[in-house]
């Protein structure tokens, strides 16, 4: 259409307008990206890339890196990196789709390819299998904790929700005596999963946290000879310290549910 009106302003002549629903549907037409897929040797797709499908040659590349695979958080205020730790050597092969809405409107074959390393470093590295279990239980951790600190951070907000709304509360006394308990628990796992609130006010870091191993562990992927076993150790340490953190969030959100429930058995209507 857009096409169209052009040459007819070229030609000086009235435009016939489509009408408002026409222009509705152009507003929400998907845009036409071009995608590479990138598959392993056991055929798993590990990577895409992508870029808006324009006239003209262009080119896309591949940094060697794994997709990033810890959750998709439906929150604005997150931001996760696309990408991942980098491939082990091996052989992959490469393939190029065009779609449009999830149809796709064009497909190459696939290229097969090897990723090579192409040197050695002055330390010794781990050898590729050991590399890839770390990278895999890793991303178990990794999902585990985003999952943690997103349910820690929605039990926060419901606490804090409520307590500001505490002249709703029906049987004011006895919540208000529910809700403080809340707090503490919030509290005591916040400093679990943390540290100490007045310590943290000064900069001051009393102890390892899930948080501290896990960055920790994360800086196996950053070099060329890792990970080293102290990498390892920090991702044992960040297993053993998240499963008391998840034990406690769910005591916590087990008691905010059923004071929720409470809430709305006395008439106050509530809405996730």
């Amino acid at each position: 259409r857009q096409q169209n009106e052009k040459e007819l302003n070229k030609q000086n002549t009235s435009i016939p307008f489509v009408g408002y629903d026409k222009l509705d549907e152009e507003l929400l037409e998907p845009e036409v990206p071009t995608w590479i897929l990138i598959k392993d040797q056991q055929g798993n797709l590990i990577r895409k890339i992508s870029k808006k499908a324009e006239k003209g040659s262009h080119r896309l590349a591949w940094d060697l890196r794994h997709s990033n695979s810890t959750p998709l958080i439906l929150d604005k205020e997150v931001r996760v990196s696309e990408t991942g730790p980098m491939v082990k050597p091996g052989t992959y092969t490469a393939s190029l789709i065009v779609e449009k809405g999830g149809e796709v409107l064009a497909r190459s074959e696939e290229v097969e390819f090897d990723v090579k390393s192409i040197r050695n470093g002055v330390l010794e590295g781990i050898d590729y299998n050991t590399y890839e279990k770390f990278r895999l239980d890793y991303n178990n951790v990794a999902v585990d904790f985003m999952r943690f600190s997103q349910g820690l951070k929605i039990a926060e907000e419901q606490i804090n929700t409520i307590s500001k709304n505490g002249a709703r509360l029906l049987n004011y006394l006895e919540d208000l005596q529910h809700l403080q308990e809340l707090k503490i628990d919030l509290a005591d796992l916040k400093k679990q999963s943390g540290v100490s609130p007045s310590r943290n006010e000064v900069g001051e870091k009393d102890k390892q946290t899930t948080s501290s191993n896990i960055g920790m562990a994360s800086r196996g992927f950053s070099t060329t000879y890792g990970p080293t076993p102290l990498h390892q150790r920090s991702l044992d340490q960040a297993k053993k310290l998240l499963e008391k953190d998840l034990l406690k969030l769910n005591q916590l959100q087990g008691k905010l549910s059923n004071f929720l429930i409470g809430l709305e058995q006395k008439g106050i209507s509530i809405i996730n």
